[in-house]
């Protein structure tokens, strides 16, 4: 029997909390390209012209997708045209990056984010190959990540705040998580457990090690990026856990008209 809170099934309530996380970042994030747009310019392309307006453009076009999925308005063509934007910037912005000498780890960390957040845009698209695309997408994403935290132990643990007790076995731990949660979220097997701990732990992390520091410095822009970023993550993890429950085209888009 599938356990009900209210009108909505488990799978359903999960499924609804991932897509308000994940709408969150696209409203800060949007949000910043206003606040912080000369910083912003730096990260476009030299071979693209007219910086400012493509940074504006962006932050619009994020803000309008976090808009459109809290308000459940024209979902699964917000997310297409998202989906279609993250893989611009993945292409245009990250690959150059990483594909230079210099590359730092920081930039590998920050690509998978995007990956994961593309991945969980097209599983709000309502196509299902392109959906179950999503998914695994998504799932190796979470799993590449957690074979960084060994492949650089060093730098992980540096990033790690100093009131966390053992910090190199709680890289280990958390690098294990990421990759048997990323390797059931691909497989399918027990995928929504492994979601929604993923999500759990994503949230308790990121909450853990960016709150203290935004609390630090409310105007350091960067940290409120890391912790949004991560809280998406989160997001994406319950849509993929509730995705393993009820794999329709239908849903997730449902479960928002229950209970207006």
């Amino acid at each position: 029997m599938i356990s009900k809170f209210g009108d909505l099934t488990i799978s359903g309530l999960v499924t609804k909390i991932g897509i308000y996380l994940f709408a969150m970042p696209w409203l800060v994030i949007g949000l910043q390209h206003f606040i912080y747009a000369p910083f912003v310019q730096t990260l476009v392309p030299s071979l693209i012209p007219f910086k400012l307006f493509w940074v504006l453009l962006t932050g619009t076009a994020m803000i309008g997708a976090g808009l459109s999925l809290v308000l459940n308005l024209q979902m699964k063509m917000a997310t297409r045209l998202l989906s279609t934007m993250l893989l611009i910037f993945i292409m245009l912005v990250h690959l150059p990056i990483l594909t230079s000498s210099s590359s730092a780890l920081i930039n590998w960390i920050r690509a998978t984010q995007d990956i994961g957040l593309m991945a969980t845009a097209l599983m709000l698209t309502g196509r299902k190959n392109i959906v179950n695309a999503g998914i695994i997408i998504f799932g190796f994403a979470l799993a590449v990540q957690g074979f960084q935290h060994f492949l650089n132990p060093s730098f992980i643990t540096a990033c790690i705040p100093v009131y966390f007790p053992s910090p190199k076995l709680l890289n280990a731990i958390v690098a294990v998580l990421l990759i048997i949660t990323g390797l059931c979220i691909i497989t399918g097997r027990s995928r929504f457990l492994a979601a929604v701990l993923l999500a759990g732990l994503i949230l308790i992390l990121s909450l853990l090690n960016y709150l203290p520091l935004i609390i630090s410095n409310v105007s350091y822009g960067q940290h409120w990026t890391g912790l949004f970023l991560d809280v998406g993550l989160a997001g994406g993890a319950c849509i993929s856990g509730g995705l393993a429950i009820k794999p329709t085209q239908t849903f997730p888009f449902e479960i928002l008209k229950v209970n207006g």
